[in-house]
């Protein structure tokens, strides 16, 4: 069943990259819904089944992707069904100056990622994560809570390399495994650099197992992007990553 999320951080993440000073107004893009007076920009859904897609479940910045002088957003859509009913899609939209502001919509984004399979809700959360692979460019992570039966993934793409296409073009997929209703996916951030190793990390809830997990960022060596884990309440098993590489396990109350 579909629930709100509460996303005023990331939404204050947006205001803050996407701030226009101008006779004393400030303009934001507005995500859904009826376009106030002075916003700058209303984006659309406009591929899968429209309405359902929930397009604008969740919002943030993706930092800066393509390079240029402009942040970049990242816009989830997990009841898009281009990849089977409420496989998800995400819509990326690079920075632009003002006089290129016209005629933005999902139709015509930068960069449109489907999921791959009905049910995964590819993109009820997104963030951008700073550079994580340590080339200098930004990169992102989406949340799918719905797949594999509702254990749960989630999709790191790298900003040099991102492009049109699916779930499975993702440089690092993680993969939840403690049961079918983990939900890993369900929420998704960067961490900032939280071990002080210069590569930035992230950190992704699994609210159907009550624990959160930090993954620390490195160069990436096929696909084994992240070299550590710290695992808050428990122990924890991915696809691609071995448990013997986590840092720290950490134990909560469950």
């Amino acid at each position: 069943m579909w629930h709100e999320k509460n996303t005023k951080r990331k939404l204050i993440s947006i205001i803050l990259s996407l701030l226009i000073v101008s006779s004393a107004l400030a303009a934001i893009f507005v995500v859904g819904g009826t376009q106030p007076a002075n916003a700058l920009e209303e984006l659309e859904s406009g591929v899968g089944t429209g309405v359902d897609d929930h397009f604008g479940w969740n919002v943030s910045s993706a930092g800066n992707l393509n390079g240029d002088a402009y942040e970049d957003l990242i816009v989830g859509a997990p009841g898009n069904d281009t990849g089977g009913l409420d496989a998800g899609a995400v819509y990326i939209f690079y920075g632009r100056s003002l006089t290129n502001m016209v005629d933005i919509n999902a139709t015509n984004a930068d960069i449109i990622i489907t999921g791959d399979n009905a049910g995964d809700k590819f993109g009820w959360d997104v963030a951008g994560i700073g550079d994580i692979d340590g080339d200098t460019v930004d990169d992102i992570i989406v949340g799918a809570p719905g797949a594999a039966g509702n254990q749960g993934r989630a999709f790191i793409f790298f900003g040099s390399t991102i492009a049109n296409g699916t779930s499975a073009d993702a440089d690092v997929v993680l993969n939840g495994t403690l049961g079918t209703a983990e939900l890993f996916g369900h929420s998704v951030d960067g961490a900032g650099d939280f071990n002080g190793d210069t590569y930035d990390d992230v950190i992704i809830g699994a609210p159907g197992s009550d624990r959160a997990y930090i993954f620390l960022g490195t160069l990436p060596t096929s696909r084994e992007l992240i070299g550590g884990c710290i695992i808050l309440v428990g122990a924890f098993w991915l696809a691609f990553i071995e448990l013997s590489k986590a840092n720290n396990v950490v134990a909560g109350n469950s």
